[in-house]
């Protein structure tokens, strides 16, 4: 009987404050390393898949209070959710849910951080399954032939005929880890996907996205991930760099690390 093949993730990874913000309320994580202080260069790494590697990007909500706080939390809450067995569809769910529990646990500790609130979009990659999850804005798209393909669903909407920063129509996530109590259900976005070599994967806030096209996101793409990642922050910084900036390439490569 022939083995599954082994596999690692060789992932590039980088947050910036931009060119607008005071701070950086993104947070993001590569396995067990979380990220969210200045960077001046992206980090590089190969991670084994067993158990399962993960690659989050929070986004802390601009306009609420502690947006870095909330971003920070969700991470640590998905973290220390995924010690263990390597979950499926329903236990992403479940650890979505318990994430977005903790938060207004927070709250209820420190009122200063009432309306906290952040997205968080993600992958979980084990040796024969990749899951793909999202609440909130942050995306998630598979790199396929040099193209993009949105995985992750935005939990947005437009925000009447205002302008962010005078450049973007103004927006209002319809989903969130955390937020007002108004706010407090969630319905995760969790896809299930197998794990194959060669597969990328991207991931990012809407620091990225909204300064850039799909198109333009893909010219930017190289095969080596962190030239990709310099190019694509760099693009994004050329175009405005209007918010924080973070870029996640994930590619499942074969053979370990």
């Amino acid at each position: 009987m022939s083995q599954h093949p082994e596999l690692s993730l060789r992932v590039a990874a980088f947050t910036h404050v931009g060119l607008r913000r005071r701070a950086n309320e993104d947070c993001i994580a590569v396995d067990r390393r979380i990220l969210s202080e200045p960077m001046d260069e992206p980090i590089l790494s190969v991670q084994r898949l067993d158990p399962a590697c993960a690659c989050l990007v929070a986004d802390g909500m601009g306009g609420h209070p502690a947006g870095e706080v909330a971003s920070r939390a969700a991470i640590d809450a998905i973290l220390a959710g995924l010690r263990g067995a390597e979950p499926d569809r329903a236990g992403v769910n479940a650890l979505l849910h318990a994430a977005n529990q903790f938060l207004f646990e927070e709250m209820a500790r420190c009122p200063q951080w009432f309306g906290m609130g952040t997205t968080l979009a993600g992958i979980l990659a084990g040796s024969h399954k990749l899951l793909a999850f999202n609440v909130g804005d942050s995306r998630i798209y598979r790199i396929d032939g040099g193209s993009l393909q949105q995985l992750s669903m935005d939990h947005s909407e437009p925000a009447g005929m205002g302008l962010f920063f005078n450049r973007l129509p103004a927006r209002v996530l319809s989903q969130c880890l955390g937020g007002f109590p108004d706010s407090a259900e969630i319905a995760p976005h969790v896809i299930e996907l197998p794990a194959a070599a060669g597969s990328e994967y991207l991931i990012c806030s809407d620091g990225l996205y909204d300064m850039l096209s799909d198109a333009a996101m893909a010219s930017c793409l190289d095969p080596d991930p962190m030239r990709s990642v310099r190019a694509l922050f760099e693009a994004a910084m050329n175009e405005g760099g209007i918010d924080n900036i973070s870029i996640i390439l994930a590619r499942l490569e074969q053979g370990p690390s």
